[in-house]
């Protein structure tokens, strides 16, 4: 069945001089579109004919130029995209298209239109502003190889080597497609590869998440349906102990805190950091594979309706979220048969792509970047003119703060006590996740022109923390104890109390784990 839409508007670039404001709605496809002019406020409405938006795409602020903000509204009719833009003052526009791009010029009537003669050299500086999603890659993972054919059909023989290696490069190709992923697979022939290197290879490849591919098989012929294994408790306690003993490891998975962590004499911090990743991991994969499943049941019955915990050791990646996919059982005919066939084969790796796309629509977070371009004319004596553009990315490395992250802190957080956007410091330390870890070293990006000033906000900021530890960011008093509620970490106790959680292990030392258990009761602070 053939969507209904015919782009998604995936991409915003504002271009701003003191002549007009420039916008670049890029779209995954070919819209056509029509717009009106309505006063009072001034404001333009652009509809967008079966046509839809990326998540997080929308509002886009614009800081200079006429043009304001960038705003959805509600479509007078189904499968369309309506934008908005708010006008600073009257004005017309004007539109062109470049490929599957539709370009918006506006204006600014106040500009100046004229260089005077007297100025031997003008200059022109343009804000370019980008809202882009960031690429996930996925690391596919075809279960067996080689020398470990795995299950084997049970009337035709079919190997789940040869079924996996098949999905896997049918989801790789759909993957690459779309501009959104970057897929890389673990194995691309029938070769053997251990189970801890299928995870060393995503990690080595940056992956965001992994998607283990395999077919079921059981003694019972009845048994069929596909299902999603993701991480067991009893595995990320087994695998967290061999970390905790692997100090190079722990430098590999938390960059600039592995150190910290490796020459920290407090085995449980260690430990709770490390739990903190795996819980995370385990939620997110969790999540990601009940997306999946969904997708699932449009094409074939579920031997499992929830994602199944196991301990298996591809999904042993702490700060990997992982899952592992059956897609069906070999020893049941009817599945048997459903594998060996090409067509089928496509569908099971179309319903995990789909399941990709799900999650990510409801996951993703966009990045803004800003540029400057500075236009210089100049006249010569002989009235030749010259013209230099120079485009500077807003520079965040030229005057940065390094922060070493505490317990309770959170990437937004930082943001917010040092007045920059979180977008900033994700781009400028070139994070993989928006999670942090206590004693990694991050950069805050400061104001290039006033160091100065930004260090003083900095040393502000910091009194400000200080003076407030007897409260929490409400401003009120902190309670003696704290019961845990359902589903509650010993970590977000920390964040809702602004109280570091090395000093709730002090205060708690039966705490020796930092695992919390619902209805326990626990101290915040000495009596």
């Amino acid at each position: 069945m053939q969507s209904a839409w015919a782009g998604t508007l995936n991409r915003i670039q504002v271009k701003t001089s003191d002549k007009q404001t420039e916008i670049h709605f890029q779209f995954n496809g070919k819209t056509q579109y029509s717009y009106s002019y309505i006063s009072n406020p001034n404001r333009i409405i652009v509809d967008f004919a079966n046509s839809q938006v990326a998540s997080n795409i929308l509002p886009h602020k614009i800081n200079n130029g006429i043009v304001s903000n960038i705003r959805p509204n509600k479509p007078p009719r189904p499968n369309t995209l309506r934008v908005v833009l708010d006008l600073k003052q009257k004005s017309t526009i004007k539109f062109r298209n470049n490929g599957n791009t539709v370009i918006a010029t506006i204006p600014n009537p106040s500009g100046s239109q004229n260089t005077k003669a007297t100025n031997p050299v003008s200059t022109t500086r343009t804000k370019v502003t980008t809202t882009r999603l960031p690429v996930w890659t996925i690391a596919i993972d075809p279960g067996h190889g080689g020398k470990d054919p795995g299950a084997i059909g049970r009337t035709l023989k079919i190997y789940e080597k040869n079924v996996t290696l098949s999905i896997a490069r049918e989801l790789k190709a759909l993957l690459d497609k779309d501009p959104n992923f970057r897929a890389v697979l673990t194995r691309n022939g029938d070769y053997y590869i251990s189970v801890p290197e299928r995870s060393e290879i995503a990690r080595k490849n940056k992956a965001n998440y992994l998607v283990s591919i395999h077919a079921d098989s059981s003694a019972s012929p009845a048994l069929r349906g596909a299902s999603v294994w993701v991480l067991s408790n009893r595995r990320a306690n087994s695998e967290m102990g061999q970390w905790l003993e692997d100090h190079e490891k722990q430098s590999e998975l938390l960059g600039g805190a592995g150190a910290v962590l490796s020459n920290n004499k407090e085995k449980y911090l260690n430990q709770t950091v490390l739990d903190l990743q795996f819980g995370h991991s385990q939620r997110v994969g969790y999540e990601l594979g009940s997306t999946v499943l969904r997708h699932f049941s449009r094409i074939t019955k579920l031997s499992k309706n929830t994602p199944q915990h196991a301990s298996l050791g591809v999904l042993r990646s702490p700060d990997i979220p992982s899952i592992l996919v059956e897609t069906g059982f070999l020893s049941n005919v009817e599945e048997e048969q459903k594998l060996n066939t090409a067509s089928y084969r496509r569908q099971l790796a179309r319903v995990i792509y789909d399941g990709l796309v799900d999650y990510r629509k409801r996951n993703i977070q966009a990045e803004v970047i800003t540029e400057t371009k500075v236009v210089e004319v100049a006249t010569t004596a002989k009235g030749e003119v010259k013209t230099t553009t120079n485009t500077q990315k807003t520079s965040v490395k030229a005057s940065a703060i390094t922060h070493t992250v505490k317990s309770g802190e959170t990437l937004n957080g930082l943001a917010i006590r040092y007045k920059v956007k979180a977008n900033d410091i994700v781009a400028l330390n070139n994070l993989k996740n928006r999670n942090l870890l206590i004693g990694q070293k991050i950069k805050i990006p400061a104001d290039v022109n006033n160091t100065t000033k930004a260090t003083e906000t900095v040393k502000s900021s910091t009194k400000v923390e200080k003076t407030t530890t007897k409260g929490n960011s409400a401003g009120k008093a902190i309670p003696k104890t704290h019961t845990i509620k359902q589903d509650q970490t010993l970590s977000a106790v920390s964040r809702e109390y602004n109280i570091p959680l090395s000093t709730l292990l002090k205060l708690n030392p039966n705490l020796k784990d930092g695992r919390v258990r619902t209805g326990q009761k626990i101290k915040l602070r000495e009596d």
